[in-house]
């Protein structure tokens, strides 16, 4: 009846989300199943940020379209949203601190919010996978949001460029 998955987007992305919208608009409830396990597997970090700055560039015309974020479980939520205004006002910070030490204390304000934001899953990490873990999975978190940020300045630029978002 919706026509299936939209196939102009390249490569898996938001797919997903897109196909759920048009569902809904149609009537039908979607369900997230909190039960199901899987396990997502990703090279490296790096390959996971430019996974999430593709991801998030596609998903920009959605959001702008729907203007609501996502509830929970995916790039598309408040929570993520905040994070990447956070890491790149911190980055943004960190640049002025350049200029007079006595701004650092504004950047390190910043990482302190994000960390406290996210004490839940590293302090989780820090009990299954110890301290050096943890910290070392916090500057993993900041790139991953600081590539999030950066899918949304791409998809900023794509729907200026006409490209509509729908780029693989």
């Amino acid at each position: 009846e919706i026509g299936g998955f939209d196939t102009k987007y390249k490569k898996a992305g938001v797919e997903e989300y897109e196909m759920g919208h048009r569902l809904a608009e149609k009537g039908y409830n979607n369900y997230i199943y909190r039960d199901i396990l899987y396990d997502h597997y990703y090279d490296s970090l790096p390959k996971r940020a430019n996974s999430l700055l593709r991801r998030v560039s596609i998903y920009l015309p959605l959001f702008l379209k729907k203007r609501k974020f996502e509830t929970e479980g995916g790039t598309g939520t408040f929570f993520e949203f905040s994070m990447i205004l956070f890491s790149f006002f911190g980055l943004i910070a960190i640049s002025l601190s350049l200029v007079s030490y006595k701004l650092f204390i504004v950047p390190i304000s910043i990482f302190a919010v994000i960390f406290m934001l996210n004490a839940k899953f590293l302090f989780y990490l820090m009990a299954k996978e110890g301290v050096f873990f943890s910290f070392r999975s916090f500057f993993a978190l900041l790139y991953l949001y600081i590539s999030m940020g950066l899918g949304v300045t791409f998809g900023i630029y794509s729907l200026m460029a006409g490209i509509g978002g729908k780029n693989g």
